[in-house]
């Protein structure tokens, strides 16, 4: 079969197959990782899996006698042994038994596929670089290891301790017997990483070309200038990145939020940004539960007034030993979630948010035009809660919801000024006026998503809380109405002291209903995707009862409470050290 076969290899990021391309043959994995993506129906790609070491592609496409099903690149410098269609048929035909452990095979991929509703990238190798100047990458490379070593086994690899465990003085640039050695050492320990250095090296080059993901490391006081391994990085992979690639800012001041974030990324291609103070245990156990695949992220859901409740949540959630390692949020629960991000402790946010919002929404009337309120006391309170402070500067990674009204479309502000993405999250038409941006009117993202629960399932590689503060029935009428009563004697029951008020939605409730009310479906979908739902009994406060900041985040959190206890005794969840939820609802 020696015509049938030939190896084949490819650095990171090249396509080994194309969706819809016909299929002349199937490849084993000798050594390196695969990555398996079809092409969404928006177009764009869906990540389904991967295939490593011992594994093979491509056989059910020759099976089925069609195309390819799906596109596949490698996820870093890999080794395959490619067999041709008619090296196929002659194994299956010599060697029959073989096609009982393709079938095998075939089923395990096909069943595991069928249970991962959001399968994420599988991270083994990690090479450490540094980013900037002064980075200390052998200080952090340890510090990052041990944090790792709460989810298996860590080998912490640098030029010295490769020497001496495999052979010294070996040349890295003839290391095709390297790549094998390191594969086989995946299969002992959980992680392997690497620690590159800050010089373009061989040894540094050989690290990021056999990892999953690339961490580069800088202090964020330092220049913000690409060095020069990142530059030679970038040049060896043909001018994009030859792995997936992170950045980590290290920070000396644990209180002081940072404001220079984006010249780092911009001259960067990552997946994410991590900030990470030196001294604070947790935000290197944070980065290790992002890596491992066990991070938690939590989605906090709009519902006017009512979103105070996810204060309590919050509270409950700290309490109960439970990391957040990312937030998200959709208008009310997009503040929340951002003073939760910028480091704000539950009792500040009971303080601030009664202070600015308590005392001042709903007295800030406009000549109704484009909407009922100015929005310009809101603005003041955004401001107050936030300052200058852009997304990527926060501690944890965030992002909230709006709806482009001009696109038909869902945005997800990730970057840009904090207060000003926030207030597009809050504008409910009618309500608050539009925010404007580059030419589109921006609006309540809850008119499209009002939980962000499926999206923050993508970004966050682990599992998800969502709080969910609208209620299953609203805005009800006294029953014997057969009609709504006109507005006069509405007004004059209420203005009448001898007189019962007549209880009916005003204005502004309804049209705040009628925009939680379209995206409740879509509520339904991400209470099925989440790990972890809840939904505090929030129905008998209104929209609009701003004033109750206290109360309405105390039953948040006596619910929370309870339901978090229920997942403890009902080994729904279940602690690491790390607090971790390990089981699913």
């Amino acid at each position: 079969m020696s015509t049938e076969v030939e190896v084949v290899r490819l650095r990171g990021g090249e396509v080994l197959m194309q969706e819809g391309e016909p299929a002349d043959c199937m490849y084993a994995v000798v050594s390196g990782r695969l990555r398996v993506s079809i092409q969404g129906e928006d177009g764009d790609a869906r990540f389904l899996g991967e295939v490593g070491r011992a594994e093979s592609i491509g056989e059910l496409d020759l099976i089925d006698g069609g195309s390819r099903f799906a596109t596949v690149r490698a996820a870093r410098e890999t080794e395959l042994v490619k067999v041709t269609r008619a090296g196929f048929e002659k194994l299956l035909l010599h060697h029959p038994e073989s096609m009982n452990r393709l079938a095998r095979v075939l089923a395990r991929r096909m069943r595991g596929l069928a249970r991962r509703q959001s399968p994420t990238a599988t991270v083994k190798t990690i090479a450490v670089i540094g980013a900037g100047e002064g980075a200390p990458v052998s200080e952090f490379t340890g510090r990052l290891c041990q944090a790792l070593g709460a989810f298996g086994a860590v080998l912490h690899l640098s030029e010295d301790r490769f020497e001496k465990l495999y052979a010294k003085g070996t040349g890295f640039d003839q290391g095709r017997g390297i790549a094998t050695w390191l594969s086989e050492l995946e299969e002992v320990y959980r992680f392997n990483v690497y620690e590159a250095g800050v010089n373009a090296s061989p040894w540094t080059m050989h690290c990021v070309r056999q990892a999953d993901r690339i961490l580069a490391v800088g202090r964020a006081w330092s220049s913000h200038e690409l060095s020069a391994v990142e530059r030679a990085i970038l040049a060896a992979g043909g001018g994009t990145q030859i792995a997936p690639a992170e950045l980590v800012l290290l920070h000396e001041d644990a209180g002081r939020v940072f404001s220079g974030t984006a010249p780092w990324l911009a001259p960067r291609s990552l997946l994410k940004h991590h900030h990470v103070r030196l001294h604070v245990a947790g935000d290197m156990e944070r980065l290790a539960r992002m890596l491992a695949g066990r991070a938690i992220g939590l989605a906090l859901g709009g519902g006017g007034a009512r979103g105070f409740a996810h204060i309590g949540v919050i509270r409950a959630i700290e309490e109960a030993g439970i990391p957040t390692d990312m937030v998200a949020g959709v208008s009310m629960g997009s503040i929340i979630a951002a003073q939760y991000a910028l480091g704000r402790d539950w009792q500040s946010m009971i303080r601030m948010n009664k202070r600015e919002i308590g005392e001042n929404m709903g007295a800030d009337l406009t000549i109704p035009v484009v909407s009922l309120s100015s929005g310009r006391r809101f603005r003041q309170a955004l401001r107050t809660f936030f300052g200058e402070t852009s997304i990527e500067d926060l501690w944890l990674n965030y992002f909230c919801l709006s709806c482009n009204l001009s696109t038909s479309e869902l945005n997800i502000h990730r970057s840009g000024p904090l207060w000003k993405c926030v207030n597009a999250s809050n504008a409910l038409p009618g309500i608050l006026p539009p925010v404007l941006e580059a030419g589109n009117v921006l609006v309540d993202g809850g008119i499209l998503n009002n939980q962000a629960g499926d999206i923050l399932k993508e970004m966050c590689s682990g599992s998800v809380i969502v709080s969910n503060v609208s209620p299953r029935k609203d805005m009800s009428v006294d029953p014997s109405f057969t009609e709504m009563p006109s507005p006069w004697k509405v007004l004059w029951s209420r203005l009448n002291p001898f007189m019962a008020a007549i209880n009916v939605p005003n204005i502004s409730v309804m049209m705040m209903r009628t925009l939680m009310v379209a995206s409740e479906r879509k509520s339904r979908e991400v209470e099925r995707a989440a790990e972890f739902y809840l939904r505090p009994p929030i129905d008998r406060f209104r929209l609009n009862d701003y004033s109750k900041v206290e109360e309405i985040a105390e039953v948040g959190y006596e619910y929370a409470k309870k339901e978090i206890l229920a997942w403890q005794t009902g080994n729904r969840l279940q602690h690491s050290s790390n607090g971790i939820p390990a089981t699913r609802r």
